[in-house]
């Protein structure tokens, strides 16, 4: 019997492990499956962080590779080379073709290359993919400027200006578009409204300047020109539009000064123009004697300058040095025979001498290289007249009024003439 009881508790034990066991893998075996789905679940609903990761790696290596190819083009394309430029950025491209930056460049080269309906759609290329990059809409506006699209230039510009709004080259493209568009009043309140902005930009107040003077604002102008140069002092030609709206401003101590400073320069030592205009000032502001010494000079520095010579024969006639303008006159129609200056000039010497039969061919001579000049004519009427000669007079000054109607002395001294005319 204890035999019989012990096999049977053998069997149990035996049963009973086969059973855990049974179980035991029955649980491992669910949480393996459980465990699998919640593997496949994660597969399905996105990459996992070690894939995230990579995928951040590759693309900051895209764009330091970009980078570094960016540059490459861009100092070849600063270079000149166009050719070999495009060819880095169409290797920087393909590696990389959501780099805005590197479609930017490549549109500019376009526009080197007059390819500007190319160039405008690798800019729209570029917009698409980062509308944060000032440059794409500036250079927009510069293809729809040498479109003459003034209106949607200035669009553009505007719209860079927003991006980069401490960037002056936007606002004063804008406002040349204005001017294009003959919007002058509204180049100058855009320029005004941020003039003070850019507080130390000289360009900008240049800009203010040259629209106050096309509007012929001339104190205004002065202004704006002044504070340029105090930014700027070594912007010689900044001074020369200051010394240049002076004179228009007809202040003409305050213009002598600036050209005395500007031919003091050497850059600008032998530009003849800006010497006759400083004697022109000498000459308005009553200083003849200085006027004389620069025509003297520029006389002797090129016999040939006709200029010279026209200016000293105008000052020696308003010194009444007779003797001198006459030596000048002669010279000019040696010099310059097909111009009127040498002969008017004669004319005026022998009417001041009361000569008024020379004075009368020379300024017939004027008249016929004049044609379209009442002075001449004006002047042949006055000899006439004081030689006794009334219906010659009355013809000549007819003459003026025919070649310029609007000069009223020719019309009081035809009406004159009338009165005291049997």
């Amino acid at each position: 019997m204890e035999k019989d009881a012990t096999l049977e508790m053998k069997r149990e034990a035996s049963m009973n492990s086969r059973n855990n066991h049974s179980w035991a893998t029955r649980c491992l075996t669910t949480t393996l499956l459980a465990g699998a789905s919640l593997v496949v679940i994660g597969c399905a609903s996105g990459p996992t962080n070690h894939e995230k990761n990579v995928a951040s790696a590759e693309q900051r290596w895209k764009d330091a590779r970009g980078g570094l190819l960016l540059q490459a083009a861009q100092r070849q394309f600063d270079a000149g080379d166009l050719q070999q430029s495009t060819k880095t950025l169409d290797d920087a491209i393909n590696y990389d073709p959501s780099n805005a930056k590197l479609h930017l460049l490549s549109a500019r080269i376009s526009m080197e290359k007059g390819l500007l309906e190319r160039s405008f759609r690798q800019l729209e290329l570029a917009w698409s993919l980062s509308e944060k990059l000032s440059e794409i809409p500036y250079y927009q506006g510069v293809i729809q400027q040498r479109w003459q699209n003034y209106d949607l230039a200035r669009d553009y510009y505007i719209k860079a200006g927003e991006l980069e709004a401490d960037n002056v080259a936007y606002l004063m493209a804008a406002a040349e578009m204005d001017l294009a568009l003959k919007q002058n009043q509204a180049a100058l309140d855009r320029l005004l409204a941020r003039v003070d902005y850019f507080d130390q930009n000289a360009g900008i107040r240049v800009a203010v300047a040259d629209i106050y003077r096309m509007l012929q604002d001339y104190d205004k102008a002065i202004t704006y020109y002044r504070q340029a140069v105090l930014l700027d002092p070594e912007s010689f030609t900044t001074i020369e539009q200051l010394a240049n709206t002076l004179m228009l401003a007809e202040r003409f101590g305050e213009a002598i000064g600036v050209y005395e400073q500007l031919l003091v320069n050497d850059a600008f030592a032998s530009r003849d123009d800006l010497k006759q205009t400083l004697a022109t000032c000498y000459v308005r502001s009553g200083q003849l004697a200085k006027a004389r010494k620069l025509y003297e000079a520029m006389r002797q520095a090129n016999a040939h300058d006709v200029a010279a010579w026209v200016g000293l024969g105008d000052v020696a006639m308003k010194q009444q040095d007779l003797v001198t303008a006459m030596r000048v006159a002669n010279r000019l129609q040696n010099l310059a025979p097909d111009q009127h200056e040498g002969f008017l000039l004669a004319g005026l010497c022998y009417h001041q001498r009361e000569d008024h039969a020379r004075a009368a061919a020379m300024f017939n001579r004027a008249m016929a290289l004049m044609p379209q000049s009442s002075e001449p004519a004006i002047l042949l009427g006055l000899s006439l007249q004081q030689s006794g000669k009334l219906e010659a007079a009355a013809q000549a000054y007819a003459e003026a009024i025919r070649r310029q109607p609007q000069d009223q002395r020719a019309r009081q001294l035809l009406e004159r003439l009338a009165q005291v005319t049997p």
